[in-house]
């Protein structure tokens, strides 16, 4: 397979040099210019949304494939780890990073009129742009997953998930450098590994660079609307069979609702999964606990950890500058400078009260990286 040069223009639709319909930019590769784009002593607190202090000893930032994939080569030459990053939202980074950090700067997406069904999008796209943006050129699916914060090539890495719908659903496949064999490979969606909140790329971080997401979309509406929460607020709003634009908005004002802005209180979204138990630890737990809010997963059933958290009193509890958000106990905050000792010492403090009030392990959704660049997914 051919894929596309970024470059800083529009090709129109229908172009006859290629076939399909283009919308790309960045800047042209320049192989010559890597060592000069590699920075050193890089301040990372404005790009992770925990909003945690962190140096990383080398950096790099790049729109470029082979550019991207000279840098990897660079730092596997020097004997140093390699991170790579999108909007640093599902990280726990250290104070000081001794690694090759990488951002992709990418961004745009292509339909070739080969395969009229596949949106191949390039991994440094904001996700919710570009949900909004294919709601709004009639490609439907996405709308589910509005709002979720971080790139399109992040999104399954954590198999990202609301409202009834995951990414997988929607993978057509996933175009990754491989950092141990220095290859290009295009993995389909068998290959992803893909289950709840997990995927190939989040058991092995360090393996593979994400650059680009094929995505199977309909341009015939068929919503999802039956998930709780989402089908209260239509039917708040009135609204009986919803069109995709409905859950779109519905979606967007919930989340707004119930979780904080990362722009303005630092936060990861989700700090922790909704465990899956068995049916009869379950039925244990509810007659302990009518109220115990659950939902089925398979032979298993998943329990909503927010309220397994707002029941064990963190709900809005700080503690050296963190805490459970008192709107969304799922959520940590770091609310005034906290260190990533301190989100962890915290985060400790919630899942030992759980499990002794509950029995249940909470996992962590973002992924600790040590200062030697060791990237840690629970």
């Amino acid at each position: 397979m051919i894929w596309p040069l970024f470059v800083n223009c529009w090709v129109p639709a229908n172009d006859p040099r290629t076939g399909c319909t283009v919308r790309l930019h960045g800047p042209v590769n320049d192989r010559s210019k890597i060592r000069n784009k590699i920075r050193n002593d890089v301040d990372l607190g404005s790009k992770n949304t925990l909003g945690l202090p962190c140096i990383a000893d080398y950096f790099c930032a790049s729109a470029d494939e082979d550019e991207l994939a000279g840098a990897i080569a660079w730092a596997r030459e020097n004997k140093l780890p390699v991170l790579v990053l999108g909007e640093g939202s599902n990280l726990v980074l250290p104070a000081r990073l001794n690694a090759l950090v990488l951002q992709l700067t990418m961004t745009g997406y292509v339909v070739r009129s080969a395969e009229p069904d596949i949106v191949d999008v390039a991994a440094g796209n904001d996700w919710h742009q570009l949900v909004t943006e294919l709601l709004a050129a009639g490609w439907y699916g996405l709308e589910n997953l509005a709002l979720i914060p971080g790139t399109v090539g992040a999104a399954p890495v954590q198999n990202i998930g609301a409202y009834g719908v995951e990414i997988e659903r929607f993978v057509h496949s996933v175009r990754v450098f491989d950092m141990h064999t220095l290859r290009w490979l295009d993995m389909p969606r068998a290959d992803c590994e893909f289950r709840y909140r997990h995927s190939i790329f989040r058991q092995h971080p360090q393996r593979f660079m994400i650059t680009r997401v094929r995505l199977r979309l309909s341009r015939r509406m068929q919503v999802n609307d039956t998930y709780g929460a989402l089908r209260e607020e239509l039917e708040r709003r009135g609204i009986g069979q919803a069109s995709a634009t409905q859950v779109y908005d519905a979606v967007v004002h919930i989340r707004r609702q119930k979780l904080p802005d990362p722009r303005l209180e630092a936060n990861v979204g989700s700090f922790f999964k909704n465990p899956v138990v068995s049916q009869l630890h379950y039925e244990l737990l509810r007659q302990q606990y009518p109220g115990l809010v659950a939902y089925p997963q398979g032979a298993d059933v998943k329990l909503a950890a927010g309220w397994l958290i707002e029941q064990a009193g963190f709900k809005g509890k700080s503690s050296n500058g963190v805490c459970m958000h008192p709107r969304q106990a799922l959520v940590l905050v770091n609310q005034s400078g906290a260190s990533a000792s301190d989100v962890l010492a915290y985060a400790d403090s919630v899942v030992a009260k759980v499990e002794s009030l509950f029995g249940v392990v909470l996992q962590r959704e973002p992924v600790l990286v040590s200062s030697d660049g060791f990237c840690s997914a629970a």
